[in-house]
């Protein structure tokens, strides 16, 4: 899933987050693939962010659940 500005210029796109308010940059059998040539699990999935092609980033996080007894929020 992407998002492209109506006039073009800027292109977005989700991006998962993992533990460490790290953003991940690739996905393999490793797992996600990190800017410091490091992998991590699936696991370590905190949640997502959307983010832009020009570097901006949305401040807020859309975090993972993980106890799927918790009702969901509303927001």
């Amino acid at each position: 899933m992407c998002w492209t500005s109506t006039d073009g210029a800027h292109e977005g796109a989700p991006a998962t987050i993992v533990a460490g308010d790290r953003t991940a940059l690739s996905y393999s059998a490793r797992g996600f693939g990190l800017e410091d040539g490091t992998y991590v699990p699936d696991e370590a999935t905190i949640g997502w962010r959307a983010q832009c092609s020009c570097g901006w980033k949305a401040v807020g996080l859309i975090e993972r659940v993980t106890d799927a007894d918790l009702p969901p929020r509303p927001d």
